[in-house]
């Protein structure tokens, strides 16, 4: 029992930190394409990564956890290919909502639409791990 949760833990944390590393990779891509490679500062980086961490740990409890244990629960095992897209595609479907309502009132369409790719990538990220360990796993 205990080497279950251990497992789930382990799991958890895999999935959680590629999410991120992902997506601020995505964030820091975006930032120096932008700018060409100049002025490209922590600061820079820091705006849009805190948002994005901020983020995507509420997205990852609410959204992601419970609809991957659902669909574990009701396949019996981890999806390679349904958990990225559920992660990656279907729930991040409010967040592509709020960020093309925001264009325009309080964010450049070019700072939303990288955003958007930004959760896209993270979330198919969070998913493949979630099934790729869960897969190690069974």
């Amino acid at each position: 029992m205990l080497a279950d949760d251990v497992v789930k833990i382990i799991r958890l944390i895999a999935a959680v930190i590629s999410s991120w590393l992902s997506g601020l990779a995505v964030i820091a891509l975006a930032l120096y394409a932008s700018n060409d490679g100049s002025d490209f500062t922590l600061t820079d980086i820091s705006g849009f990564g805190v948002l994005f961490l901020i983020v995507s740990a509420l997205l990852i409890v609410v959204f992601y956890l419970p609809a991957l244990l659902w669909l574990e629960n009701k396949t019996g095992a981890a999806q390679p290919v349904w958990s990225p897209f559920l992660t990656g595609v279907v729930l991040n479907i409010p967040t592509f909502l709020v960020l093309a309502f925001l264009i325009g009132r309080r964010m450049v369409a070019s700072e939303a639409l990288w955003l958007m790719v930004t959760f896209l990538i993270s979330g198919l990220v969070f998913g493949s791990v979630w099934a790729q360990v869960g897969r190690v796993r069974s």
